[in-house]
């Protein structure tokens, strides 16, 4: 389950958490995690491009997305554009996004 937290309502975000807990108890052979993200997906999905560093807002992250989505020809970044996924993993590196992500929480 994979929603966008920012705007999700908090009373539903809890019983998402709770529903997959529950899921979780009955000894399926299936797992399941709830997956969410916070307001700056964007910076994630940036870091698949570029070792970025620098604290900004959501605007300069998707000015990024816009510009190098451009240049790859699949149009301007969209949020929840089901072909983002697709352009992160054809055009972007996720290692390297994980690589950089750690070096920021660090």
């Amino acid at each position: 389950m994979r929603f966008d937290k920012d705007s999700f309502p908090s009373q539903d975000f809890y019983k998402v958490v709770h529903r997959t807990e529950a899921l979780n108890k009955q000894g399926a052979h299936v797992t399941y995690h709830a997956d969410w993200s916070n307001e700056c997906i964007e910076l994630w999905f940036l870091l698949h491009f570029a070792n970025y560093t620098s604290n900004n807002s959501r605007a300069v992250y998707i000015e990024f997305l816009n510009k190098k989505f451009m240049e790859l020809g699949s149009g301007k970044y969209q949020k929840n554009n089901t072909q983002t996924l697709n352009i992160l993993m054809e055009y972007g590196n996720p290692k390297l996004a994980a690589r950089y992500a750690r070096r920021i929480i660090n």
